[in-house]
């Protein structure tokens, strides 16, 4: 592995082969570039969440990395704006298409990295002017090498 952050194009490509034009896929990077209002819906974000776990083998010679990534679902609909209530089904169903397209055994992600499993999220769904935001969790790891 020389590539600290190698999950994040193929979590991008797998997402962008199984959604296609049903929802845009964004990195940080590009959701850095725009405003709230601006963002493009639905969609979901990949994030980089850190790595929770990180440990040295034999004298530093193999070290086992666990990382955390955020799938976030994001939906815009103000059909029922106060409650939110049909943002919130958009979203889940968003949300169960990312889950069995990142876990399901028709994926291996390669690159040295194991398959995707779900853990729990360390954020809250949140709810704001017609858009919703559904934070998914996955981890994965890999080893390096010295």
């Amino acid at each position: 592995m020389d590539n600290w952050l190698a999950a994040e194009p193929l979590l991008v490509e797998r997402l962008r082969t199984v959604l296609g034009s049903s929802a845009h896929v964004l990195t940080a990077r590009a959701l850095a570039a725009v405003e709230e209002a601006g963002q493009p819906t639905p969609a979901v974000h990949v994030l980089y969440h850190g790595e929770p776990s990180i440990q040295s083998g034999a004298a530093g010679v193999v070290t086992d990395v666990t990382q955390t990534w955020l799938l976030v679902c994001c939906i815009e609909n103000v059909a029922t704006l106060k409650q939110g209530a049909a943002a919130g089904q958009d979203a889940g169903h968003l949300a169960m298409r990312v889950r069995t397209a990142v876990t399901g055994p028709a994926w291996r992600p390669g690159g040295g990295l194991a398959p995707f499993e779900q853990v729990p999220s360390p954020y809250a769904a949140t709810y704001s002017s017609g858009r919703l935001y559904l934070p998914l969790a996955f981890r994965t790891k890999f080893q390096l090498r010295a």
